[in-house]
C-alpha cells in the first residue's frame, strides 16, 4: 500500500516513455487510496459494535460520542489521521479492560507508531495490536450481567447511516481533488 498514490505525486519516467504518456495509460489511484483509508477507518468502528457500555470511559458512553468519533474518521485524509482515530479510540476503553501488560511495556511504541502512520499496512497492523491488547473475556462478561446498558440498537441503526458517509464524504473530482463535506 506504500506504492498507492496520486499518480499526480510521482512524476517520473514510465518504461520507455514520459510522465504524461504514463498519466494517459494509468488510472489515477487516489479514488483507491481513499476506499482503502474508508476500509480501515470501518474497521475501527466494527471494534466499537462488541465494546459493553460499562467498558468504556463515562464520555463515551454515549451514541453522540461515537456518531462524532465515526464523523470525524469519515472526513480522515491520510494514514496519519487514523492513527489519530486509533489513539482517541483506545483512550475511550477503561485501562482495566486493556492487558496491563501491554499498557506498561507496549502502549508507549504503540502511540508513537500512531503518530507517525504512514501507511495502510500499519494502520491494520497497530489496530490489530489494539484488539489484540483488549481482555474480550472480561468485555463479553460484562454481557452477561443481568442490567445490559450498550450502545445497542441505537448505534446498530446509526451505524449504518454513518458507513454512508465514508461514501458520500470527500467524493473524488475528475482532478482527483477532495470536496469538503462543509460544502455539502
Amino acid at each position: 500500500m506504500l506504492l498507492v498514490r496520486s499518480i499526480n505525486e510521482f512524476p517520473e519516467p514510465i518504461a520507455y516513455r514520459t510522465h504524461n504518456v504514463g498519466l494517459k495509460m494509468v488510472r489515477d489511484l487516489t479514488v483507491a487510496r481513499r476506499y482503502i483509508q474508508q476500509k480501515l477507518a470501518v474497521s475501527m468502528l466494527n471494534i466499537i459494535d462488541q465494546f459493553h457500555c460499562e467498558a468504556l470511559i463515562e464520555t463515551a458512553r454515549n451514541v453522540i460520542v461515537w456518531k462524532e468519533f465515526a464523523m470525524e474518521a469519515s472526513r480522515c485524509n491520510g494514514y496519519f489521521d487514523l492513527g489519530k482515530m486509533l489513539l482517541k479510540l483506545q483512550s475511550m476503553i477503561l485501562p482495566c479492560y486493556i492487558n496491563a501488560n501491554w499498557l506498561r511495556k507496549s502502549v508507549h511504541l504503540w502511540v508513537q507508531k500512531c503518530q507517525n502512520a504512514h501507511s495502510a499496512e500499519s494502520i491494520e497492523l497497530l489496530k490489530e495490536e489494539l484488539y489484540d491488547a483488549i481482555l474480550w473475556n472480561e468485555v463479553r462478561s460484562l454481557g452477561d450481567a443481568t442490567v445490559q446498558p450498550t450502545l445497542g440498537s441505537e448505534w446498530k441503526t446509526w451505524k449504518h447511516e454513518v458507513v454512508k458517509w465514508f461514501s458520500t464524504s470527500h467524493p473524488v473530482s475528475s482532478a482527483g481533488d477532495y470536496q469538503s463535506t462543509e460544502q455539502r
